[in-house]
């Protein structure tokens, strides 16, 4: 399993930022005690479709930045959790990161010790800066 970072256009962002918050959505919606187990699988069903449509949009239409294995997230995490501005944590830990606020997380990063793996994750938001993307993350399996 690895972290893929895609950079699209503002289109595109916009259409899978609701996917992707609706995909979290029946995520959050599979904990709850009060489902049966007849809705429980409708909405893993449903999950996996929403799933199945955000990665063939991202492989159709983003551009592949990069990417980091679990060790090397376990790793940048380490290094967000140094940076001060709330924002831009948040940023790091979510699904996107929109072009306006790249070149933000970009200095942020590299104003703190940085190792390899965080020195690749700059790498790939500047080149979706350089394309005037934006940044989806996506756990591909």
């Amino acid at each position: 399993m690895r972290q893929t970072y895609y950079g699209v256009d503002s289109v595109l962002y916009h259409e899978l930022e609701n996917h992707i918050k609706q995909f979290s959505q029946l995520t959050r919606d599979l904990f709850s005690q009060a489902i049966t187990k007849e809705q429980k699988v409708a909405l893993m069903k449903e999950k996996e479709e929403w799933k199945e449509t955000i990665q063939n949009k991202l492989l159709e239409d983003g551009t592949i930045l990069g990417f980091l294995t679990m060790e090397q997230i376990d790793d940048v995490e380490t290094t967000i959790q140094v940076i001060e501005d709330e924002e831009i944590k948040g940023l790091l830990r979510s699904n996107f990161i929109p072009n306006h606020k790249l070149e933000e997380v970009i200095v942020s990063l590299m104003k703190v010790d940085s190792t390899d793996y965080v020195k690749n994750l700059i790498f790939f938001l500047e080149k979706a800066k350089q394309n005037q993307q934006s940044v989806i993350v996506w756990i591909m399996e």
